[in-house]
């Protein structure tokens, strides 16, 4: 025998075979269950505040409820889980494990339908998970795996804890170094357990190392033993049988990684440890996201064990102890062996890096993770990943054979773009998601291996997401294929064997089926065969067992052995086996046309178990394997369509026949009349139903317009633009069925009509018209045309024709005009034949201030009898500049005319004479004339003294002034963005960008001149230096300011502490807290600066010594700096352990008293931890009065 092995293993294997289909699916050995056992593992915290706290998380794809249980502090509770959700249940502080001992503390949890639980210890940033394991799945040897024991604080241990889950368990441990209790390395012991109690070892401590000094303060390490390879085992030391065991593995408080001397940030570990016998021999690892390493442990089940690493044979020398190699990774790594194995992935503490140069990261800390083998995969599972304590990062690693990796669903939706190949093994891919804090479902059609974890500042979780733990397996058989299977249907009879590493004479055999056990006496195994380097027995029950109700069942094996082994004359083992009921088959099918697609809808009941495979026959010679398959019928009539639906229960495929009629489709028709656009098309419906009635239309007239009637009366519509249309007609009959049918219909061009009124007075000759239509096919040249002129004479077939009217008045004028295709369109309009005396009239606005650089403005104040004016010729210089004239072929009544006149600054006054002319028709005017008075204006000069300024610059002043001097001052004043009335010009108040700035003289006469100028003003630059910045005392930081591209010149002020004063981005190691100002330059010379306040984390200066006497002097103890540490804690005790003082913050320092009592002049002790992720300081002070 190895000397690992352990002689009371057995191993029962189940299978199902079903329907000639082997269905691999695992038989209760997974994570997922209904009754469990684990205890509140060992905390640092627990030693000196005792503020650690411990939760379950319990989550399910069913709704549930369930009992937690501690017998041997009287607590029970009730709880409720709803499908696909968490709930925490908090575990009660009595529940701690405190020190290395026996306690009757176990915690048992058991729920009516099975869950998944994720246990949690933790205390602010040190906190540690596990996935707890079911009771069905424990095993009885188990090897604790933990780690160096290295750690920032005092009482921090390595260890490891057995649960007792039966009276009478007797346990043996053999530990692998010495423990705190006394026990030595290697020497074993044995501990008797009733149900609920648990056995805890802890680590012996191995001293302190002092590693840093400054000042009065020290940083040290406390070490402590290593538990990894102790051995803990179910023993039967009389004549009972061994007992399935609980293990667990962690520690207290623990820094992982390079360098050791300096362990850094630290954080409990807490795992569960998977039995010896369900270990595998092939596993993958994938990199924890967002670190810089991890460190990986390969713990061999035999010494004679070889494993491979990525292919490469690891020496056994390599093996530390013949039992484990340990190896740094930033990679994928395949780990594979010929005995089985178990791995361990370690997450290292923050900002530690592969290379011990130290790095800057702002989350993680220490976490022990057990990987499953590829072995132990698990097809779905739910996981919760925790937000608690201040995780920010969220992670799950995956792990599955490349075929599968597309159909792998996270919350059933596909990952995008997830996995990429394990290198050196394309077979299988990893991924590494990225998720929220909450509860997750992961699921694939193969088997997958997941790690859920995630990291905060200082603080880790990590632990499986899921497993299959194989290990102890029956084999049950179906009595009418002979098929192995893994679970039963009821009134199916199955047979029974199972596999042992010992001989039998006796086995008692309990199905938990109503019936009276069964005893069968075996004069030698069924069968014997090797593996792994073992020798099993095979022993089959004769008698079939049946069952007449579904449910979960327990199946529990007594083996009575032939000779008596370290677990006694018997063995008892137990397996949870799930009968179902026969599914329902059923299903349904859409409206059922011929040569139309047709949806099948499985409606099977599975009666609890998954439906697993459909085959659908569709009476026409074709069949799917579909669950929800589509299918179409070429030829109408009735057929008998068959369903045959299987469940992951060994339950035989069951079948389901409905007849089914296929219908023929509609015959839908349709015609329509010429269609011009504009104009309205009538449809009328021609369709016929073939079979049934047609209960709707639907036309679709192919310009967007759709509308559904039940009738068959014709439609009108309007197509607004000519063109081709397809025209489509949907036609449903009462059966469901449908039919369409389309035609192109071509909408023809109409005219588009217009024509020019003449403008005519009475005393006119004629009224000349003038065509304008036009069309969009080009075809004018065919158009023909009917003018009426709206006076009872005879319509003209011109284009453009003439008309005499004999009558002034109003006449309603209306053009035909027909295209070439014969679409007919018609125009009308309103014509007016003006009196024939016309009155020219006008005003002038403001004619007594009226200035050269300003319009004058004339109202058109002309009319005549009866009509309209059409027509005004304005001459502003009669008597001068004649061409200085306008002419409005459209006036108004009270319109406005503006015109401009030379401007002049000498004489004082000029006169003009203005003419006007009014038309009523091309042979019908009147005319008027006035004088108008125009006077000087002031000549203004406006020179800027800068075109171009910063938006920091100072105020300047701007200058102008009348050139000519032959004006008095009235007023002037400055106007625009930036500048007051005086001509201050202001570039901060203005902005960045172009003003215009304006400058207006107001001479004596009240006529004023405005000049204008453009200014630019150039936006300072900008900058900020940066978020204020803290680092610890003696280490450095680097400045990151941010400013537009276009900076030419840097300048850092006070240059002292400071790597350069002339880049964006210097190194600041000040000795105390500095502002650092910088100020910019960009390339237009305009200047900003930031400032960035960099705040120096002294290390607190501790005294020694204190005088509280009253003097004023030294009458407290004061910390230097610790006052910039609002989180710190500080425990002061005295020589005999007892704590006097407690404080959180420390801003009123420590007096010498205790209640209000003075303490007696001695020494005492204090743990100062500044909560910064450093320390605690440990030391003494002495009161001296």
């Amino acid at each position: 025998m190895e000397k690992r092995s352990f002689n009371c293993l057995l191993f029962l294997n189940l299978f199902f075979l079903f329907g000639g289909a082997v269905n691999v699916l695992a038989q209760n050995t997974s994570n997922k269950g209904k009754d469990f056992w684990l205890g509140y593992g060992n905390h640092q915290r627990g030693y000196n505040l005792n503020n650690q706290k411990m939760v379950l998380y319990i989550t399910s794809d069913v709704n549930t409820e369930g009992t937690i249980e501690i017998p041997g502090i009287g607590y029970s509770a009730q709880f409720q889980v709803a499908a696909n959700s968490i709930r925490e249940v908090q575990v009660p502080q009595d529940a701690y494990l405190e020190d290395e001992g026996t306690y009757h503390k176990g915690i048992h949890v058991t729920t009516l339908k099975p869950v998944v639980i994720y246990a949690h210890i933790y205390d602010l940033n040190v906190s540690g998970a596990t996935l707890v394991l079911p009771t069905n799945v424990l095993g009885k040897e188990y090897y604790s795996i933990n780690y160096k024991q290295i750690s920032n604080q005092d009482t921090s241990f390595s260890y490891f804890f057995v649960v007792g889950i039966e009276d009478g368990t007797e346990v043996e441990i053999i530990p692998s170094a010495g423990t705190k209790g006394g026990h030595p390395a290697g020497v074993p012991y044995v501990v008797n357990l009733n149900k609920g109690d648990i056995h805890q070892v802890l680590g012996a401590s191995q001293g302190k190392e002092v590693i840093n000094v400054d000042r009065d303060n020290s940083v040290t390490n406390y070490k402590g033993a290593d538990l990894t390879g102790s051995v803990v085992r179910s023993v039967s030391r009389g004549v009972g049988d061994c007992k399935k065991i609980a293990v667990f593995s962690g520690s207290g408080k623990i820094g992982i990684g390079c360098p050791e001397t300096g362990v850094g940030s630290s954080d409990n570990l807490y795992q569960q440890v998977y039995p010896t016998n369900s270990w595998g021999k092939k596993t993958i690892t994938v990199p924890l996201a967002s670190r810089d390493y991890d460190i990986i442990r390969i713990v061999k089940s035999s010494p004679s064990a070889s494993v491979r690493l990525n292919g490469n044979l690891i020496p056994a020398s390599a093996f530390i102890n013949d039992f484990y190699y340990e190896f740094e990774s930033q990679s994928v790594n395949v780990i594979e062996a010929d005995l089985p194995v178990q791995v361990v992935q370690y997450a290292v503490s923050q900002s530690k890096t592969i290379n011990c140069t130290g790095g800057r990261e702002t989350t993680g800390d220490p976490e022990m993770i057990y990987l499953n083998s590829i072995e132990q995969n698990i097809d779905r599972i739910t996981v919760y990943s925790p937000g608690a304590y201040r995780i920010q990062k969220q992670f799950i690693n995956i792990v599955i054979e490349t075929a599968a990796a597309a159909d792998f669903k996270l919350d059933d939706a596909t990952p995008p773009g997830a996995f990429q190949p394990v290198p050196g093994d394309p077979a299988y891919s990893y991924a590494q998601l990225s998720v929220n804090a909450g509860v997750h479902t992961l699921s694939a059609p193969k088997g997958f291996n997941a790690v859920a974890y995630g990291f905060g500042r200082a603080e880790s979780y990590g632990y499986s997401a899921g497993t299959n733990v194989k290990g102890e397996t029956f084999k049950i058989v179906s009595s009418s294929t002979g098929n192995t299977i893994t679970n039963g249907c009821t009134a199916q009879a199955v047979k029974f064997s199972v596999d042992l590493l010992f001989e039998v004479k006796k086995i008692t055999w309990n199905f938990d089926n109503g019936e009276p056990p069964i005893e069968a006496v075996y004069s030698s195994p069924s069968a014997i065969y090797s593996k792994d380097g073992k020798t099993y027995y095979t022993y089959r029950l004769t008698n079939e067992v049946s069952y007449k109700k579904p449910g979960d069942y327990s199946i529990e094996v007594t083996a009575e052995k032939k000779t008596l082994d370290a677990c006694g004359v018997s063995e008892f083992i137990q397996l949870d086996f799930s009968v179902f009921d026969p599914p329902e088959p059923d299903f349904s099918f859409s409206a059922p046309c011929e040569k139309e697609e047709i949806q099948f809808m499985d409606l099977t009941d599975g009666k609890g178990a998954s439906l697993k495979s459909w085959l659908w026959d569709f009476g026409d010679g074709t069949t799917s394997a579909d669950q929800n398959p589509t299918h179409t019928y070429i030829v109408p009539g009735t057929y008998q369509v068959t369903l045959i639906t299987a469940t992951e229960s060994s339950c035989d495929p069951v079948t389901k026949i409905k007849p089914l009629f296929i219908f023929r489709k509609p015959v839908p028709g349709f015609t329509f009349s010429a269609a011009c656009a504009g104009q309205k098309v009538s449809f009328s419906d021609q369709s016929v139903a073939a079979d049934g009635n047609i209960i709707s239309r639907t036309w679709d007239y192919g310009d967007g317009t759709i509308e559904t009637v039940q009738d068959d009366l014709p439609r009108e519509h309007i197509y607004i633009t000519a063109g081709t249309y397809t025209v489509k007609l949907t036609v449903l009959t009462d059966n469901g069925c449908s039919q369409q049918t389309s035609s192109d219909i071509t909408v023809q061009p109409v005219a588009l009509v217009d024509f020019l009124l003449p403008k005519v007075c009475l005393e006119d000759s004629f009224a000349e018209f003038k065509d304008l239509s036009s069309i969009s096919d080009g075809t004018e040249s065919d158009f023909s045309y009917d003018w009426d002129f709206g006076d009872q004479t005879p319509h003209s077939a011109d284009k453009n024709p003439l008309h005499a009217y004999s009558a002034s008045g109003y006449y309603e004028v209306s053009l035909t005009v027909t295209s070439k295709s014969g679409c007919v369109t018609t125009a009308k309009k309103i014509l007016t034949v003006n009196g024939s005396n016309p009155v020219a009239d006008f005003d002038v606005v403001n004619p007594a201030d009226l200035c050269s650089r300003n319009p004058v403005i004339f109202v058109n104040r002309s009319h005549v009898g009866f009509g309209n004016i059409t027509r005004l010729e304005w001459y502003f210089d009669y008597d001068g500049d004649r061409t200085s004239m306008f002419v409005d072929d459209n006036p108004e009544p009270g319109r406005e005319q503006g015109h401009l006149y030379p401007r002049f600054a000498s004489p004082n006054e000029k006169t003009y004479r203005v003419l006007l002319k009014a038309f009523s028709g091309k042979s019908c005017v009147g005319e008027t004339e006035k004088f108008v008075k125009i006077k000087a204006v002031p000549d203004v000069r406006f020179d800027l003294v800068v075109h171009t300024i910063c938006q920091e610059d100072t105020p300047v002043r701007l200058r102008a002034s009348e050139t000519s001097g032959n004006f008095v001052k009235l007023a002037d004043e400055f106007k625009g963005e930036g500048i007051s009335g005086t001509g201050i010009f202001n570039p901060a108040k203005a902005g960045p960008g172009m003003h215009l700035i304006s400058y207006i003289y107001t001479a004596g006469n009240s006529c004023a001149d405005t000049v204008q100028q453009l200014i630019r003003v150039n936006a300072s630059p900008s900058v900020s230096a940066g978020a204020d910045i803290g680092f610890r005392e003696g280490a450095s930081v680097r400045l990151k300011a941010v400013s537009d591209p276009d900076i030419v010149k840097y300048e850092w002020s006070p240059a002292a502490g400071l790597s350069r004063t002339d880049i964006p981005d210097p190194v600041a190691s000040p000795s105390d807290n500095t502002t650092y100002t910088l100020t910019v330059t960009n390339s237009n010379g305009c200047r900003n600066s930031s400032r960035v306040n960099v705040m120096v984390e002294k290390y607190p200066v501790i005294r020694n010594t204190f005088t509280p006497n009253g003097d004023g002097v030294n009458d407290t103890w004061v910390v230097g700096y610790l006052d910039r540490y609002p989180e710190a804690r500080v425990e002061i005790f005295n020589r005999y352990g007892n704590r006097v003082y407690k404080s959180q913050g420390y801003l009123k320092p420590w007096d010498g008293t205790f209640n209000g009592t003075a303490l007696p002049d001695g020494v005492y002790y204090y743990i100062i931890d500044p909560q910064n992720g450093m320390g605690p300081y440990t030391g003494n002070v002495s009161i001296i009065r």
